[in-house]
């Protein structure tokens, strides 16, 4: 008993006092950021094309674009879909996306990682081929990741604007991107 509670407390320590993704106080995106350049060797051409991205890291295929949102050549046209925790799961699981199905919310440390790529090369972010920028910025994300405390109303959501993460009730309406294994 005794372990399982000091392994609780450990959880929420860590989680509590690692809510900033930033790698160093100065790991700031350049104010100016020159629009997104073309695909790299780390986004194959087709997938770039049809708005897609793939991390050659974790092989893991990302849109490049919110939910309800449709990749034009190289900008996502239209308004994002912000839904509920259990809609957002719901529909991304059946979406069609650059043609295909198969697509998921990605859990919390997916999209950490994200974060944590950007932020560790500031100056390469400006040219990262996952997010481009928006006037309205990307706000709040889901995960899939369920926060297990408070009866499981809440989930994990990442503010990919300010670089933290936060557990939120599920029924409040947030943005999704989609991933998926190729």
């Amino acid at each position: 008993m005794y372990n399982k509670l000091l392994s609780a407390l450990f959880v929420v320590v860590s989680l509590g006092s690692a809510n900033n993704l930033a790698l160093a106080d100065d790991a700031q995106l350049p104010a100016n950021c020159p629009a997104p350049a073309a695909p790299t060797e780390t986004t194959e051409p087709t997938l770039a094309s049809q708005g897609m991205w793939k991390d050659p890291n974790t092989q893991l295929i990302w849109s490049r674009c919110a939910l309800g949102q449709e990749w034009a050549g190289d900008v996502c046209t239209g308004e994002p879909v912000k839904l509920s925790w259990k809609d957002a799961k719901d529909e991304v699981s059946k979406v069609k996306y650059a043609g295909k199905y198969g697509w998921r919310l990605p859990t919390l440390y997916e999209l950490k990682a994200l974060k944590l790529r950007e932020m560790s090369n500031p100056a390469k972010a400006c040219n990262a081929p996952w997010f481009f920028k928006s006037t309205e910025g990307y706000g709040w994300n889901w995960s899939s990741t369920p926060y297990s405390y408070f009866g499981g109303s809440l989930a994990w959501g990442v503010d990919l604007d300010s670089d933290k993460w936060d557990s939120l009730d599920k029924s409040r309406e947030l943005r999704t991107f989609l991933v998926r294994r190729d």
